[in-house]
């Protein structure tokens, strides 16, 4: 992983000289690898459409299709998908334009993870797809090389659009599906626009392009910008796997564009970018911020891939009543059925209610763990007694902000012969340094979905 070239994005970023374009790994992210989401499988299901329609059509035609899928290079996808577009064209009824309704427009969201990341980095977007899965999810309208003024506009990141830079399958006269040149596929007066928005903008960041050697919109893309881009601009990165960049260095850069390794696998990007947008932005927040259900599950998930990344507990703790609901949704992205206890916790005062006077009555007859800080009497389960020494353990929370009542469970646990970690969904700066993992560190007021920084409070 290049610090260089990283630390050069964290700048971008804040600087908001930064302009994204995203590729299929994208869509392949956020609908969890829908076959529909990736070239072969999109020409593929052209190729069965042009079957049923038209069942005279000549094998050889089908076949030589077939023969360019088996070895999927940039340019044998090319002409098999302008082999699709031209037979599905000749067939009466708009059967190109149903086709691509019935395909790409029906791609439905599944995970909201990597959205959620690219949407932090509040970078303007482009995108290589046809689908609007992210437009959606981000509310941002789609326009294409056929807006003209608009394109500008949007590239500056000053409209709220996403510029699909080869159409959207709701205008299928915008759709360039098997253009081997970037130059073909859009006008003089487009092609002028981008140069003029990148020479503002100065850094590209290629997202979602894995398979970019072999994705024809890449290659169409990255051999015109190699002309077009102003010499003030610095070289696109594209963000890739370590085998990936092990794998095609000399392919990307003979592009010129410069691969970074964003990690292990592809689960590392959300996380990733999450880290990028955290740096590049301040902790500090002006007005009180109110979390939708849409931004926490996305933060969520992305804090799933973080954490099993490099640690999966065999029991999660969550530690707080109503902000419960973040270990439990994070978690509902485990395939390991990790169990999840609940502990309960009650404000330090006195009087103390009739309920949890009875609660503590029962909770230590039962051999709950009892834990206290200044603020919260803690009851944890009376399992974690009978866990084998050495279990790992993950303290989650949906927010710390003194830490202090972690810290001391922490303590607690790991004098007991547990290993211990802590994580939580929101973070005060002041704890970020003994925290394992989290997604926010944020100042100031906010408002999860359910309830405010304290939990119970409503705005």
């Amino acid at each position: 992983m290049s610090v260089t070239l990283r630390s050069e994005l964290v700048a971008a970023v804040r600087e908001k000289t930064a302009l994204l374009i995203l590729g299929t790994g994208v869509t392949l992210s956020a609908t969890r690898s829908h076959e529909l989401a990736s070239w072969t499988g999109l020409i593929r299901h052209g190729v069965a459409r042009i079957q049923d329609l038209r069942p005279t059509v000549p094998k050889r035609l089908l076949q030589d299709i077939e023969r360019l899928l088996r070895d999927p290079t940039a340019d044998n996808l090319i002409v098999a998908a302008e082999r699709v577009t031209a037979l599905l064209k000749e067939i009466p009824g708009g059967q190109f334009d149903k086709w691509l309704r019935d395909t790409v427009g029906k791609l439905k969201l599944q995970d909201t993870s990597l959205l959620q990341s690219i949407r932090d980095l509040k970078a303007p977007i482009c995108t290589t797809n046809y689908d609007t899965v992210l437009d959606d999810y981000l509310d941002l309208s789609p326009i294409t090389w056929r807006d003209g003024a608009q394109l500008q506009v949007a590239l500056r990141g000053e409209s709220k659009a996403i510029a699909h830079l080869h159409g959207v399958w709701s205008q299928p006269e915008s759709v360039v599906f098997g253009y081997g040149s970037y130059g073909d596929a859009i006008h003089h007066g487009y092609s002028q626009a981008l140069v003029r928005a990148l020479s503002a903008l100065h850094t590209v960041i290629f997202i979602g392009m894995g398979e970019g050697i072999k994705d024809p919109n890449f290659a169409g893309i990255t051999k015109w910008l190699k002309s077009a881009l102003p010499d003030n601009t610095s070289p696109p990165v594209v963000l890739l796997t370590e085998s990936e960049v092990k794998r095609s260095y000399d392919d990307f850069t003979a592009r010129g564009v410069l691969p970074l390794s964003y990690g292990v696998s592809h689960d590392d990007l959300a996380p990733y970018l999450g880290d990028i947008a955290r740096e590049a932005s301040s902790s500090k927040l002006g007005e009180p911020r109110s979390l939708t259900w849409e931004e926490v599950c996305g933060y969520l998930g992305r804090l799933f891939n973080r954490l099993y990344r490099d640690y999966q507990p065999d029991i999660v703790v969550a530690m707080s009543g109503p902000g419960n609901f973040a270990p439990a949704y994070c978690m509902k992205h485990d395939t390991n059925d990790t169990p999840v206890v609940c502990a309960v916790t009650f404000p330090s005062r006195m009087p103390k209610s009739i309920s949890e006077q009875q609660f503590l009555t029962a909770a230590g007859a039962a051999g709950w763990i009892h834990q206290r800080t200044s603020r919260w009497d803690i009851y944890l389960p009376n399992v974690i007694n009978y866990l084998p020494l050495g279990t790992k353990i993950l303290l989650f929370d949906d927010r710390v902000v003194t830490g202090e009542a972690q810290r001391r469970m922490a303590l607690l646990l790991t004098s007991k012969g547990f290993e211990v970690k802590r994580a939580a969904l929101i973070i005060h700066p002041q704890v970020e340094h003994e925290m394992d993992y989290y997604e926010l560190a944020l100042e100031g007021e906010y408002y999860f979905p359910w309830g405010g920084k304290l939990g119970r409070s409503v705005r």
